[in-house]
């Protein structure tokens, strides 16, 4: 009869167990599932901001500037220092931006932005990246 009784108690404390470890291994592979959802997000806002910058560059010309392509431009810039604050070099280029503007240190933002994602920059270069002039973004009339 105490056999009986152990291996009932036996057999009900496994099941608990096997339930808990059961529960605490989906509980992880939701944690897991969830942070790779949000660096996948962080990334995708990321690229984002690298896509905006180099599409509405033309804003940076004397040819006229349109307050909407000069506000998502400005926009993008806006939004660097919260996307990509944790990379010191990608906030160092961003505060040189400004100073002096020049269409080498908007490549340098760019690559070092693309670097962060990461994005392959193999293919970027200074020419590529034409119509920046030397100053800085005006605000649309």
């Amino acid at each position: 009869m105490t056999e009986v009784l152990f291996a009932g108690a036996f057999a009900v404390a496994a099941a608990i167990l096997g339930a808990l470890i059961t529960v605490i291994n989906q509980n992880m592979q939701l944690k897991k599932q969830a942070e790779a959802i949000q660096i996948e997000q962080a990334a995708s806002s990321k690229k984002s901001v690298i896509e905006d910058l180099v599409a509405y560059r033309f804003v940076l010309t004397d040819k006229g500037n349109h307050a909407i392509p000069t506000t998502h431009f400005n926009v993008a810039l806006s939004k660097i220092p919260v996307l990509f604050g944790a990379n010191k070099k990608c906030i160092e280029l961003y505060r040189a931006f400004g100073n002096e503007f020049t269409s080498s240190k908007f490549h340098d933002l760019i690559v070092e932005l693309m670097k962060d994602v990461p994005l392959d920059t193999s293919h970027i270069s200074a020419e590529l990246l034409e119509n920046v002039p030397s100053r800085r973004p005006i605000t649309g009339t």
